[in-house]
């Protein structure tokens, strides 16, 4: 997974890339399924899809994607296919479109995925479509590298309003067809003085592109109103009242003639009533630097709560390596920051540089004495860290005078929010280390933990790093201990430690303490690193099982409890409703293990089910995941049960393989409606080859319904294939 920092790379970058424990189950559209195809993006629960029998080009059906909700972000009708058949070629993905009052833009996308080096990319955003359209042609051209892994294509709308896809075509073309990737970085700095009245378009200042976790929640503009030079500056401001976290005006430029060189990157700044903080930062990032990595070398400038024009500056060398230099003005929360006369200038060695790593080298404050309002060298981080809080508490502790508080500020949290630090870990490398902390919990009805991941230097902020573990918390609980046991690999660099909550309840944290073990130690395996399946009989826990989360697009309106009342093995069994009438998508409680130790097997999945009231959809599903697999799509194979109505207890039962790419075995129970769903008795073991295959296997390197000729009937029927895997309850 490679860092794309253009908004058009970022943005659909981020609607297929994999993940490694936040994956709705398969066939995830809100509505209608189309054979071959599937549903992606982070607001794919504001769109679906269907077969349109209707608008059509040519022939009997094409495939629409529409926007069922207004300000729904980018949703992306898609297909992942393996690289195999086209390493080394030119490929072209050309369809004609179709659009009806698309407010973003709609454009064909085209991605090739490399296990190293630069991935390849386009997306029209550079020659969208916008509004309505008649049918049109269009077409991305990328070539495929001798090391490609996967192929994924589509169609992308961003914003409200319909777009129709047909007479799709996947062919290798000579190198007389141009390839449409471009290098998406300019040699210097576009419209750095913020004098152009041109818009990009995205609709922010020219050369200027909106990005960060809570994007959505902030507009970036151009300024006449206020500036340091000329005639207008860039602004950046929170649109809703309560945004999420953090947003970033930023351009990045080609790293070429800088390389090897030490630079002065300056900026003017100015902020107004800045709730959370903001920052001036420049970060230099490889090629293949992974996604919200801290990048190769980085420095900043911060902004104070209230600030006249100042000139901000960083000083940092541009290693040899590097691909593309970010600048950016950033933003935590609520409030207004302005940007003006950027320049870029090489200065000589003697001029120190500004981007000195100053991580402590071990934790900070790990037993919450010091002093403050909030708990000095921690800090808010996560998708929603703008609705949480956190707080010295001197009236709950372990021991000593004071532990660390963490809860919602507003009613209703959208997202994650954790209270976390980084130290250096360079000096511990090759030791096995054990961390204890002191946690305590109140009514806390979703996602809770405390956790720990050592990171490489080019680790993404949010990805599972090089090893760690957690500690899942979920009701209400006193003072208890969290141990990890964990190594430090070769390329161990920082260590990230926090507590977090998604969305309601209190968290207290306390006694943080880290201490060399012996290699006798056994580690604590990561959630997202078990080799088995765990806790599938539910038996002996108070709580949701440890091993099980919630995940889906509608995640927040569902809840997943321990019932004793109801099982059909032992003594309970895992209950799924939703926490609402009417949720706003598809819910799952699912659970994974490592794939490695199954590839080339064949494996069946059994478990026992029972439902009630299951008014839309409902299921038991199944996929193995290949590294880079769409977190949101269906993955190298597996299979399903449907669930609908009222039954009692009965078996669920899938056979599938493993296919020698899989890296993750993922299963779970999922609603898109009201009911309730109880599960129990989950095993997973190996067969015999003469056991017969119930689910699919789609390590295929070949597109598949181009011309959207195979409809909805057939793309149910083709979730899964035999009795054991297509199980109508």
């Amino acid at each position: 997974m490679k860092t794309l920092r253009t908004l058009g790379k970022r943005l659909l970058f981020g609607l297929v890339i994999g993940c490694t424990s936040s994956a709705p189950a398969p066939d995830a559209s809100r509505e209608g399924s189309i054979a071959g195809w599937f549903l992606s993006g982070p607001n794919m629960g504001a769109f679906k899809v269907d077969v349109d029998r209707e608008v059509r080009f040519r022939g009997a059906a094409s495939g629409r994607l529409t926007a069922v909700e207004r300000g729904v972000g980018a949703g992306t009708l898609m297909q992942s296919i393996a690289a195999d058949a086209y390493r080394g070629k030119r490929l072209r993905f050309a369809a004609v479109v179709k659009t009806r009052d698309v407010e973003g833009w709609t454009g064909l996308w085209m991605r090739i995925d490399r296990p190293n080096g630069r991935v390849t990319f386009d997306n029209m955003q550079s020659r969208p479509l916008r509004g309505s359209n008649e049918w049109t042609n269009a077409s991305v051209v990328l070539d495929v590298a001798p090391d490609a892994t996967a192929i994924h294509f589509g169609l992308l709308q961003d914003g409200a309003g319909t777009s129709w896809l047909d007479e799709c075509a996947l062919e290798v073309v000579g190198n007389e067809v141009a390839v449409t990737s471009v290098d998406p970085y300019p040699r210097a700095l576009v419209n750095a003085d913020l004098e152009s009245a041109e818009a990009s378009i995205t609709g922010q200042p020219k050369g200027w592109l909106l990005q960060g976790v809570a994007r959505e929640d902030f507009v970036g503009l151009r300024d006449a109103s206020e500036k340091h030079g000329g005639n207008a500056s860039a602004k950046l401001v929170n649109k809703i009242d309560m945004p999420r976290g953090h947003a970033a005006l930023a351009q990045s430029i080609a790293a070429d003639e800088w390389a090897g060189m030490r630079v002065r990157v300056s900026a003017w700044v100015k902020s107004r009533a800045l709730e959370r903080g903001g920052s001036f930062s420049v970060t230099t990032f490889a090629a293949d630097s992974v996604m919200f990595s801290p990048g190769l070398t980085r420095a900043y400038c911060p902004l104070d709560f209230d600030m006249v024009w100042r000139r901000c500056e960083g000083v940092l060398d541009i290693p040899r390596n590097a691909d593309s230099i970010q600048v950016a003005l950033n933003l935590q929360g609520k409030g207004e920051a302005w940007i003006d006369d950027l320049e870029i200038v090489p200065v000589g060695l003697d001029v120190p540089p500004t981007n000195v790593d100053q991580r402590p080298r071990a934790i900070e404050n790990g037993d919450l004495e010091a002093p403050g309002k909030s708990p000095p060298g921690w800090s808010l981080q996560g998708g929603a860290r703008a609705h949480y809080v956190a707080v010295v508490d001197t009236q709950e502790k372990h021991g000593g005078r004071s532990s660390a508080r963490l809860e919602p500020r507003v009613k209703d949290p959208n997202g994650y929010g954790t209270l976390m630090q980084q130290f250096r870990v360079d000096h511990l490398r090759g030791k096995r280390m054990r961390m204890t902390a002191f946690v305590k919990g109140k009514d806390i009805d979703g996602r809770g933990d405390l956790w720990l991941r050592v990171q490489a230097a080019d680790s993404p902020g949010d990805g599972p790093g090089l090893g760690g573990g957690s500690c899942k918390l979920s009701g209400t609980f006193d003072w208890k201990p969290c141990t990890i046991v964990f190594d430090i690999p070769e390329r161990g660099d920082g260590l990230d430690i926090g507590i977090g909550l998604d969305p309601h309840g209190t968290l207290w944290i306390d006694d943080v303490t880290f201490e060399e073990v012996d290699r006798t130690v056994p580690v604590t395996r990561p959630r997202f690193a078990r080799l088995k399946l765990e806790d599938g009989s539910f038996e002996g826990m108070q709580d949701a099982p440890n091993s099980w989360s919630l995940s889906g697009a509608g995640k927040k309106d569902f809840r997943v409890a321990i019932d004793t009342s109801e099982h059909a093995e032992g003594k309970a069994s895992l209950r799924f409703e939703p926490t609402s009438e009417r949720p706003s998508g598809y819910g799952t409680v699912m659970t994974s293990v490592l794939a490695e130790p199954y590839r080339g097997k064949r494996m069946r999945l059994s478990a026992k089910v029972k439902g009630r009231g299951i008014a839309a959809r409902g299921d038991l599903w199944l996929r193995v995941q290949a590294q880079l697999s769409p977190s949101d799509g269906p993955g190298l194979g597996g299979g399903t049960c449907k669930l609908t109505g009222d039954f009692d207890w009965r078996p669920c039962t899938i056979v599938f393989d493993v296919p020698d790419r899989g890296v993750r075995i993922e299963t779970g129970i999922g609603l898109g409606g009201r009911g309730t769903v109880w599960l129990d008795d989950v095993k997973l073991e190996e067969v015999e080859r003469t056991t017969k295959v119930t689910g699919v296997v789609r390590e295929r390197s070949l597109p598949e319904n181009l011309g959207f000729e195979i409809g909805l009937e057939a793309a149910n029927r083709s979730t899964t294939r035999g009795s054991g895997g297509d199980q109508n309850f």
